[in-house]
């Protein structure tokens, strides 16, 4: 019987003939992510596994294994493999020479096919145990969902000074697999690739730091595997208009550059795209590629020519729209299709700015030491900067749950910063890496680009109930598009220095693997304003000249040192739905000193002193068995002692002239000490 197509079904058929007819490479490839903690693969190596290669051996396949399922990789069934002592198995049955060379990791050199565990010059010595110095297999689950994993045991580094490494690969029944690294001795620098390829070195998907990546310094427990799920993209035409990259801003009667960034995120090389920059039903400019762009890869396509802005106070939207793809009116994933941004013409005032520089970082994280080094350098190139660290994903004793949600709103890897939240031209997600000194570069090009709003913080100090009083003032300087927005406020410890767990500093360099004590800078503690800031005291459209005047309080944590604390405050234009729109106009920070004002807040009054002012000594009457502490006016503790109901002598000759607080359970009160 036949079926007769309807019209949409027919020109989608034609569509999709027309791309199948081209010299597409069906490059169905994957994206990944990173995770800390148990995991549950490498448990399958019990008496069960199966033994695939055992020391002493050097440079040497495995027999072929088959699998115990339809395995896909990228876009090709895969019946089986050979395991490599340097860290691979190969899905090739003809594979025959084993390769430790992972400089040629994404070319069409051997090895291809192939899905990289950790790629390096390894090998499996002798005289070792059972499950030491060996490869084995296991099948673990029910069918559909079975995962076959294949770990290296106790394998031995060759060129770093002989540690032993355990990782694991795990293939999935329901597409996808993982690579975990579960377990490393030795006190070398270990560094490979973790990564795939396909049968032609022409799709591949690797770790940012691959071919160098680092091998962590590693306990038997479980509690600090790094998983890599990499998942398929599966065999989708699907090109992403990413963002409009123009300015916000722009001074009435100049030009500004357009450009659009676009990604593939399909499985597919895109070999042709047209795209539309328009405002309103008029096309500014037709946008195309001048090269193919791979799976996974961006580019960003510039406007032919500059445009003029208008008058003051006035603005345009911009919209960027997949017209067509691969000759195809239309890709399989529409949602992503269109992008849209508002510049706005003003008269060119300006302050200074100070960019915000938010770190994702650990104490878990073997990495981010090395991330503090480079936040260090930065901040020395640009001291306009404020650094503020944002501690997130593992074991870590100074994470908030503030702190984890802005990690799981922009997840990054580990250390990634980001500058005032601001999307970089050809990047895809607002954090980035540190390589290739990015972090000092981004944050002077930020610094230099000037701000239209002037943030002012006047602290006070409520010792009396703990708490930090924060007045910030908010005057536009110039006008701003339409939008949503925000104040944003910070509490940030300077230093905090621990040991122990959750504060020792792991690095995977050479001065690791540990740092105990160890001063981390910078610490997020507080987010006052919540996690995207007040959206209650800004209007959508700042009028030139408007202030805005607002007071907070933020109760402290009774161990901070005050004086070891700054205030942040910044704005942020917000986007409702992407975290990547959501970029901060201008920051400021006050850090406290003794200049910052000291009040009291009356709780009680059941505390007496007399006389007051005292000279040489003072008589406390403080509630029976209530703790009192006395503190000097910048916060610092000089008495503690236990009340009594009845009056207590207080030597107060040695005590420099100036304002005291007294602070017990239910009440508080100053005395001035005259000597």
């Amino acid at each position: 019987m036949m079926t007769k197509l309807r019209p949409i079904q027919t020109a989608y058929m034609a569509a999709l003939a027309m791309i199948m007819s081209a010299t597409i490479v069906c490059a169905q490839t994957y994206t990944y992510t990173q995770r800390i903690g148990p995991q549950p693969y490498t448990g399958a190596m019990t008496e069960s596994s199966v033994r695939l290669m055992k020391g002493p051996v050097n440079e040497s396949l495995s027999q072929w294994q088959e699998l115990p399922f339809e395995f896909s990789f990228f876009g090709e069934n895969v019946s089986g493999y050979k395991a490599c002592d340097n860290g691979y198995i190969c899905f090739e049955s003809t594979h025959s020479r084993p390769s430790s060379d992972n400089s040629s990791m994404g070319t069409s050199a051997s090895p291809n096919n192939a899905i990289f565990g950790f790629w390096d010059q390894l090998e499996l010595l002798g005289a070792a145990p059972e499950y030491r110095q060996e490869i084995r297999s296991a099948t673990i689950g029910v069918a559909p969902n079975r995962v076959h994993v294949v770990m290296w045991m106790g394998v031995t580094a060759r060129i770093s000074g002989g540690g032993d490494l355990f990782f694991a690969i795990a293939l999935k029944e329901q597409g996808g697999f993982a690579i975990v690294q579960s377990q490393r001795s030795g006190t070398g620098q270990y560094r490979g690739a973790i990564g795939a390829e396909n049968n032609t070195g022409t799709a591949s998907v690797f770790v940012d730091g691959s071919p160098s990546l680092v091998f962590p310094d590693m306990w038997t427990s479980d509690d600090d595997d790094i998983t890599y799920e990499f998942v398929s993209t599966g065999n989708t035409l699907d090109l992403a208009v990413s963002h409009i990259n123009a300015p916000d801003l722009v001074l009435s009667g100049t030009n500004y550059p357009v450009g659009v960034v676009v990604r593939n995120d399909g499985g597919f090389n895109i070999t042709e795209a047209v795209i539309h920059l328009t405002t309103g039903r008029a096309i500014l400019a037709t946008l195309t590629l001048d090269k193919p762009l791979a799976p996974n890869e961006s580019v960003v396509l510039t406007a032919p020519r500059e445009f003029m802005a208008g008058r003051e106070g006035e603005y345009v939207s911009l919209a960027a729209n997949l017209v067509s793809v691969n000759g195809a009116n239309r890709d399989d994933n529409a949602s992503n299709d269109v992008d849209s941004h508002v510049v706005y013409f003003n008269r060119g005032a300006s302050v200074d700015r100070r960019p915000l520089f938010e770190e994702f970082t650990g104490a878990w994280c073997g990495n981010c030491y090395d991330g503090h080094l480079k936040t260090e350098a930065m901040h020395q190139e640009v001291p306009e900067a404020i650094v503020v660290a944002v501690h997130a994903g593992g074991t870590d004793a100074m994470i908030i749950p503030e702190g984890q949600q802005l990690a799981a709103a922009f997840r990054p890897a580990f250390p990634m910063a980001m500058i005032d939240r601001h999307l970089f031209a050809g990047d895809a997600r607002v954090p980035f890496g540190r390589g290739g000194g990015a972090w000092a570069t981004r944050a002077k090009e930020r610094q230099q680009e000037t701000a239209v709003a002037k943030i002012t913080i006047d602290p006070i100090v409520l010792w009396a109930t703990n708490a930090l009083g924060i007045n910030v003032s908010v005057d536009f300087v110039d006008d701003v598009a339409p939008a949503d927005y925000r104040l944003n406020v910070y509490v940030v410890e300077n230093e905090v220095t621990g040991s122990g767990s959750g504060y020792d500093q792991r690095d995977y360099g050479d001065a690791g693997p540990w740092h105990s004590p160890y001063t981390h800078k910078n610490v997020l503690r507080h987010m006052t304003t919540g996690l995207w800031g007040d959206s209650t005291l800004l209007p959508d459209r700042p009028l030139v000249g408007e202030s805005f005047d607002v007071y907070y309080r933020q109760d402290i944590d009774f161990t901070y040192d005050f004086l070891n604390t700054t205030i942040v405050a910044f704005i942020t234009r917000h986007h409702a739905t992407d975290p990547n729109q959501r970029v901060v106009l201008n920051a400021e920070a006050f850090r406290l000193d003794g200049s910052v004002s000291v009040e009291e807040e009356l709780v009680g009054g059941s505390i007496v002193i007399a006389p007051n002012p005292a000279n040489s000594r003072a008589n406390f009457t403080v509630p029976s068995g209530e703790s009192f502490v006395v503190y000097t006016a910048v916060g610092v503790p000089i008495l503690r002692g236990t009340g009594t109901g009845k009056p207590l002598a207080i030597d107060c000759t040695s005590w420099a002239a100036g304002m005291y607080f007294v602070r017990a359970l239910t009440s508080s009160v100053n005395f001035v000490v005259s000597n």
